[in-house]
This record gives structure tokens, C-alpha cells and sequence, in this order.
């Protein structure tokens, strides 16, 4: 496989280029004393934040801060945590 080269764990990264996303909308406004807000996050996915996780609990400073447990399992299967984030030193 030439698109892909090994990472500092010994997996696979590919080297394509990386995904960009637009957000297009059109919005209509009904009455002129409305107040209306938009906002957007760019597209965050489950493995994301599984892998930033995991990242961080390997992490030698960042991983004593943060401690993460399966809380419950969703109706889809899907792993909910629950993390608790604080200094864990003297109080």
C-alpha cells in the first residue's frame, strides 16, 4: 500500500489529503424583530474522540488529570464515559 505510512505505534496513517467540509445554508427571515443565532462545529466523530481519549490517558502529565469510565452502554451499543476531570493531588 503506497498511501499509507507507518505511525509512531506501528499502525497505518494515510497520506491523502485531508477531508475539508463546507457548510452552506440560506435563512429567511420571517419577522424583523426576531433574534436569531447560528453556530457550527466542524465535523467531530465518535472515533475522534475515542482516539483523543485513549491519547490521552497514554499521556504521562496529561493522563493524571483525567479519568475516564464506561457510565452505561447506549440503547445502539455505543460506550457512554464519563469523565471526571480535576487535579487529583492534595485538596
Amino acid at each position: 500500500d503506497n498511501e499509507s505510512d507507518e505511525d509512531e505505534e506501528g499502525g497505518r496513517r494515510s497520506r491523502r489529503a485531508p477531508h475539508f467540509y463546507t457548510l452552506r445554508f440560506t435563512h429567511r427571515w420571517c419577522r424583523d424583530r426576531d433574534s436569531v443565532f447560528f453556530a457550527h462545529c466542524f465535523p467531530y466523530t465518535y472515533s475522534m474522540l475515542r482516539t483523543l481519549l485513549a491519547q490521552i490517558e497514554r499521556h504521562p502529565s496529561k493522563s493524571k488529570y483525567m479519568r475516564r469510565e464506561r457510565l452505561c452502554k447506549t440503547e445502539g451499543g455505543v460506550e457512554c464515559d464519563l469523565l471526571t476531570i480535576t487535579d487529583w493531588g492534595e485538596t
